[in-house]
């Protein structure tokens, strides 16, 4: 296990460059949620650079934070050095910080009381969240208000149905009389599509 200590730095916006191979894609409506969130509650997840060969501080991971604190006018922005790591961890790193980010999903009902509970407070689209993300939770909420269908039992005490070679009886298995009905005898009904058995003595 690696334990690095991190340091925090302030680098100029202008200083920083951004990595030429970065293989992840960054759109017009994720950077504006990413303002948004800049805007509404700072910035708070360091950028992580390394000082390149020219020894300028390039961007390993948070490409699209820097864009957005660019176009919001942010000057400096937190940094955190990865200069201990070698050149191929330092590219294998800019790929994992992506993807694992994106292995997982939400869990929606809890995705979608949240929501619903922040609802008052933000408008949560701003941030990247859909229309029909946020309308999950009065879908959710309508669906348990549902009233389940009541189906009417046809079934009459004391009836036997043959079902195959086995009886089954609407009656009380803890019953002497219901039992002995069962196992003795009495009116059969037929189950739906199912042919009585025959059976010869």
């Amino acid at each position: 296990m690696r334990e690095t200590e991190l340091k925090i730095e302030e680098i100029p916006i202008d200083e920083l460059v951004p990595y030429e191979n970065n293989a992840k894609k960054h759109t017009r409506e994720q950077i504006d949620a990413v303002e948004a969130s800049i805007k509404e509650f700072g910035f708070r997840n360091p950028v992580i650079v390394w000082r390149n060969a020219d020894g300028r501080p390039e961007v390993v991971a948070g490409h699209a934070r820097v864009t957005a604190a660019k176009n919001i006018g942010m000057q400096k922005v937190p940094c955190i050095s990865c200069d201990d790591l070698t050149d191929a961890q330092r590219r294998a790193l800019t790929l994992v910080d992506n993807q694992t980010t994106m292995m997982t999903g939400w869990d929606e009902d809890l995705l979608a009381y949240e929501l619903d509970t922040l609802s008052a407070d933000f408008d949560m689209t701003d941030f990247g969240f859909t229309d029909e993300m946020v309308g999950m939770a009065e879908v959710i909420e309508a669906e348990e208000d549902e009233v389940p269908e009541v189906i009417e039992c046809k079934a009459k005490r004391g009836e036997i149905w043959q079902l195959g070679s086995h009886r089954v009886m609407c009656g009380d298995a803890t019953c002497a009389e219901d039992v002995a009905k069962l196992s003795g005898g009495g009116v059969l009904r037929f189950a739906p599509d199912r042919p009585p058995v025959q059976h010869r003595v």
